[in-house]
């Protein structure tokens, strides 16, 4: 199973960590989505799911050498995604993670995954990604999807169009060196995106991806509080719902995440979800 990743030139070079955001309304199945996302932000707590600070993007001190790499097979029961749709079907659901890669939290993530055979999404930060290519390719390599989530976190909204676009392609430029291809997907930071910010990132390629269930795993709960969360959340939306969950892989202490995972797979799986990748 493969994956993908994307990238177009930055106004002067990469951008660094300037301000940040949605998708086209043409396409039915992402309508959908952005329903379900309206509902889910009207639904959960009010806390921002994606607290990265734009000022803290850079990962601890290390480096791309010594970032490591996966020996895990690379998934093969479950959906395939590459290229694949930027919402999941009825009775699947998306694992997500946002703010990555982080040379802590990222592997024993990829870890936890390939135990349970279960693909996932990863919506990287550039700066990172540039700092642990390693750990880019491990994922990839996993079977998992590589999407842009802008190289410095900042809010889209505020930016004029060739920052959104110089967020969003010196992303993509750099996604694209290092596993071989272009994501076709972002995340707004914060999930903050317009009209205006959907246009710019349509213009390069990218169509926006929320989510519907946000168990708040930034603000570090216990575990089983995540699980619970989720659980409820699914049941909540109905049977067969498509999920989209965002989890976070960086921008702090994730191990409440970490530790979450096997509990939030065996339920969803006992309820009769398959997972997906997305993009």
């Amino acid at each position: 199973m493969t994956v993908l990743v994307v990238l177009i030139a930055v106004v002067g070079s990469r951008p660094g960590g300037a301000n940040q955001g949605d998708v086209a309304a043409s396409d039915p199945t992402l309508q959908t989505a952005e329903q379900a996302t309206a509902s889910v932000n009207s639904t959960d707590s009010g806390d921002d799911p994606d607290p990265v600070n734009p000022e803290e993007t850079v990962a601890p001190e290390t480096t791309a050498e010594t970032a490591p790499t996966t020996t895990a097979a690379p998934v093969t029961t479950v959906i395939a995604a590459p290229g694949g749709p930027a919402w999941p079907g009825p009775g699947q659901v998306a694992l997500t993670f946002d703010d990555g890669p982080d040379p802590t939290w990222t592997q024993p993530i990829l870890d936890t995954l390939a135990r349970y055979n279960v693909p996932a999404t990863f919506f990287v930060i550039g700066s990172s990604a540039e700092r642990y290519p390693g750990l880019v390719t491990a994922a990839v390599n996993a079977g998992h999807s590589v999407q842009n989530h802008t190289w410095g976190h900042p809010y889209l909204t505020q930016l004029a169009d060739d920052g959104i676009a110089g967020q969003l392609s010196g992303t993509d430029d750099l996604l694209e060196g290092i596993v071989g291809k272009r994501p076709s997907c972002y995340r707004p930071p914060y999930g903050a995106a317009d009209a205006r910010v959907d246009a710019v990132a349509a213009s390069v390629g990218l169509t926006k991806v929320m989510w519907n269930v946000a168990p708040n795993d930034y603000l570090s709960p216990p575990p089983q509080a995540i699980v619970d969360n989720v659980v409820a959340r699914a049941g909540a939306l109905g049977p067969s719902s498509p999920l989209v969950v965002v989890l976070h892989d960086g921008g702090g202490n994730r191990q409440a995440t970490l530790e979450s995972l096997p509990g939030m797979i065996e339920a969803l799986s006992a309820a009769g979800y398959t997972f997906t990748s997305l993009c």
